[in-house]
């Protein structure tokens, strides 16, 4: 790959968005080019690391009211904001207020309070929840940004049994019908899931 000479001032136009295409602008500017960089692309969110075969986890509730799913989606993005870490990076994801009072609301050990904190553009962002047509509706939007998106049951401040129920919405709305035919093994992995969660609550 060659690319202008240093101190070389003229306009660079890069095609494609992702991770390559800033990687690109960003060893252009190290290598001396003082020039514009234009960089195009499809993509909706700013260029962030991608790797081949990138996996990502994705929060999901359905239920058959919205409200109920929405909440239990918040409910879990507030439990992992909760810690101080988090606080940066919600700040450059444009959360930075709402991660401030999810935390605050932590500290003081008000449940409630945290889940209110985590704003409507915030849950879109990070999770997928309502009715099950909601929910194959938004998934293409997050699940673009992986090569392949596993979705996670919220279980904050969630019954057991609720896990469980969602877990089964999930595998009837996105599962494979085939290696989840038998009830035994839908219980299973019903079964899994819900002790994985266990340690959120």
């Amino acid at each position: 790959m060659t690319g202008p000479a240093p101190g070389v001032r003229g306009r660079v136009v890069i095609v494609g968005g992702g991770h390559a295409g800033a990687t690109l602008a960003g060893l252009l500017r190290r290598g001396g080019h003082q020039g514009e960089v234009l960089l195009l692309g499809d993509e909706t969110d700013f260029p962030y690391q991608r790797p081949p075969l990138s996996k990502g986890v994705v929060i999901c509730a359905i239920a058959d009211d919205t409200a109920t799913a929405r909440r239990e989606a918040a409910a879990q993005i507030a439990f992992y904001v909760a810690p101080k870490a988090y606080g940066p990076v919600m700040e450059a994801s444009g959360f930075g207020a709402e991660a401030a009072a999810v935390q605050a609301a932590f500290r003081a050990g008000d449940h409630q309070s945290m889940i209110a904190a985590v704003s409507d553009k915030m849950l879109d962002r990070m999770a997928v929840a309502g009715t099950v047509d909601e929910v194959r509706d938004a998934l293409p939007v997050i699940e673009r940004r992986y090569d392949h998106a596993a979705l996670y049951s919220p279980s904050f401040t969630v019954p057991p049994e609720r896990v469980a129920e969602n877990t089964e919405a999930i595998i009837e709305t996105f599962g494979r019908r085939d290696p989840l035919s038998s009830p035994r093994s839908r219980d299973t992995i019903a079964s899994r899931v819900q002790n994985l969660h266990r340690s959120d609550r």
